[in-house]
């Protein structure tokens, strides 16, 4: 249960321009070896490796979580993933003019006036996250997303966003991009040592 063990903002600092997480961890050299270790011998929600029966199910999600359920291991590790792809997705969308465009538009015709560009922001934090909640969708359904998004694998449209249509999940057929598991990796990287080493040892 330690809060010493997840760091959103170690994550941001070690994504900081990298176009994937590979390239990302490649800065970690000294944490190589513990988590070839854990990923050849824990199991996670993706991959149970043929392990057999264990306490948890998904071990890996332990290791970063330190819940005492799957459940709320599998709940708190969601939170993570979709907040990192939530910080993701909208620096995407502020960079591109298209998508930024149609927010406006969009916030335009929501609120006419100056309450336009507030509604906007508005629009794009929204946009992110429901294109973040998919991404969820899409990892644990065993396809890619990639840390840096492109208009080719941005799913959701702003009508979506609008409309709250939160049916199922959109796949864009892209194969870019990184797994659950290698999501499950930057997490593992970015943990303090001794609480990722203590509940290693739990295991």
């Amino acid at each position: 249960g330690s809060k010493k063990g997840y760091s959103l903002s170690a994550v941001k600092n070690l994504l900081e321009g990298a176009s994937s997480i590979g390239t990302a961890l490649e800065k970690t050299g000294k944490n190589w070896w513990i988590n070839q270790y854990i990923f050849a011998y824990f199991k996670d929600a993706s991959d149970d490796k043929e392990l057999g029966e264990t306490y948890f199910s998904g071990e890996i999600e332990y290791i970063i979580c330190g819940k005492k359920s799957d459940s709320a291991n599998k709940s708190t590790l969601k939170r993570r993933i979709v907040a990192l792809r939530e910080m993701m997705n909208l620096a995407y969308l502020l960079k591109d003019p298209v998508k930024s465009n149609e927010a406006l538009l969009a916030a335009e015709i929501l609120t006419p006036g100056p309450a336009a560009l507030v509604t906007q922001k508005a629009l794009l934090s929204a946009w992110a996250l429901a294109e973040s909640y998919n991404d969820y969708q899409l990892l644990i359904h065993g396809k890619r997303v990639p840390v840096v998004k492109s208009e080719q694998t941005f799913a959701v449209d702003i009508k979506s966003v609008i409309e709250n249509q939160s049916e199922g999940y959109i796949d864009t057929g892209s194969d870019v991009g990184e797994t659950y598991a290698d999501y499950l990796r930057l997490f593992t990287y970015t943990m303090d040592s001794q609480v990722r080493m203590l509940r290693v040892m739990d295991l």
